[in-house]
């Protein structure tokens, strides 16, 4: 065999292992991406407190600087949410808030910000809380991490809970939440996420 031979099949195995790594990684970009757009439930299930977890008590004022009362969040129903104004979903969300202390006048509503308190007007009904949070002592607590992060409280516990904009889904959870008394307190963060 000649030596240009050699080479010759050298040079095209290595050209055909580099287009077959280079299509591999393409495949595996792809797949990232497409992850990166589209979460996986497992992934999002593991997001803040589990469902059936009791509900922490952080010492906090409101925009306000009223102190968050604990007790009357706790007792729910109430709806606690996660939320940025650097969002795009999130500013979405928020102009549906009015819309839920409307249709569920009897829940409490407690809006959880790092960022700047966009729309204050939109909490003066008297059972919402908007609360800057800009240490992140709140999101700690819940374990959270992402926005909008909603979480369904009722007896101190958290019964629902969902990484969402939509109305119709925060809707939904509301009506799908059990009260405590139809939840195991391990109840898997599938069951109503």
């Amino acid at each position: 065999m000649s030596l240009e031979l050699v080479l010759a099949t050298l040079a095209l195995t290595v050209a055909a292992m580099a287009v077959l790594l280079a299509l591999g990684l393409a495949g595996r970009v792809a797949q990232l991406e497409q992850d990166l757009r589209a979460p996986r439930a497992d992934v999002l299930a593991r997001q803040g407190l589990a469902l059936g977890s009791d509900v922490p008590a952080v010492a906090m004022e409101d925009a306000d600087g009223r102190p968050l009362d604990w007790d009357r969040i706790r007792a729910g129903p109430s709806l606690i949410v996660f939320s940025s104004t650097a969002s795009e979903p999130c500013k979405d969300f928020a102009t549906s808030l009015p819309r839920f202390v409307q249709q569920f006048p009897e829940w409490e509503l407690v809006v959880v910000s790092r960022g700047e308190m966009a729309t204050p007007h939109l909490y003066a009904d008297g059972r919402s809380r908007l609360v800057p949070d800009p240490q992140g002592d709140l999101w700690k607590a819940f374990a959270n991490a992402v926005t909008p992060h909603v979480f369904v409280v009722r007896s101190g516990r958290i019964v629902g809970k969902a990484i969402t904009s939509k109305w119709e889904e925060i809707e939904g959870l509301t009506h799908r939440a059990p009260a405590l008394s139809e939840t195991a307190a391990n109840t898997p963060a599938s069951a109503v996420s």
